[in-house]
């Protein structure tokens, strides 16, 4: 039996969510008749939810409140996570893969608690994580450099016994950097970012097949 720890992001590695993000995200900034949309959500490749929501208050890139946008933001991914965001394939297989092989398994998201374990229950796979942490959790930001050691810390386990299975830039340099196993995934949204990514990543997977 393993005696290691795996960490799953959620929004574009587990489930299919990260271009409905993405769409949403446009759409409010449409409300606002924000013209420079499609450059602004760029940085959805390169910043987390709560970053982007970050830099448009603080910028005054619209007449809102950090806690008003994201808000509204999550409002609209409550309906989305309840109804229709679906799990990557062969997801199920890998978690019972690591399940079966005694690895404790956790989920470290920018995504607030509440919504993730809302689409996780309804997608009936709740039952494999010991945990779920978000930002308010942890103390830090997706983004933060020691986001993922501080995950690693709350589980009990070291960098060095801990796969992280992420499909953002910025999280896959940040866990590589604090010397825990990288697997990235390929998320259509940050397609683009696939080469970068790989240079941070121990293992770069275009499907959950290939860890079967």
């Amino acid at each position: 039996m393993e005696n290691k720890l795996v960490v799953f992001d959620m929004d574009g590695t587990l489930i299919d969510s990260m271009s409905v993000w993405k769409n949403e995200g446009l759409k409010l900034l449409q409300n606002y008749n924000i013209t420079n949309y499609d450059m602004i959500m760029k940085k959805f490749e390169i910043m987390s939810a709560s970053q982007i929501a970050k830099y448009l208050t603080e910028n005054k890139v619209i007449p809102a409140t950090y806690e008003e946008l994201t808000k509204l933001w999550c409002s609209k991914m409550l309906y989305r996570y309840q109804n229709d965001i679906k799990l990557k394939p062969y997801v199920i297989e890998v978690l019972e893969k690591y399940k079966n092989e005694g690895y404790t398994i956790c989920i470290a998201t920018g995504t607030p608690k509440d919504l993730a374990t809302e689409v996780l229950k309804r997608l009936k796979v709740n039952k494999y994580f010991k945990e779920i942490f978000d930002e308010t959790i942890v103390g830090k930001h997706k983004a933060d450099n020691d986001f993922f050691a501080k995950v690693i810390e709350k589980m009990g386990f070291k960098p060095e016994d801990t796969i992280v299975i992420e499909d953002a830039i910025f999280a896959v340099k940040s866990a590589h950097e604090i010397g825990a196993y990288t697997i990235a995934v390929y998320d259509e949204v940050s397609k683009d970012l696939e080469e970068e990514i790989s240079n941070f990543a121990d293992q770069y997977i275009h499907s959950f097949k290939e860890l079967l």
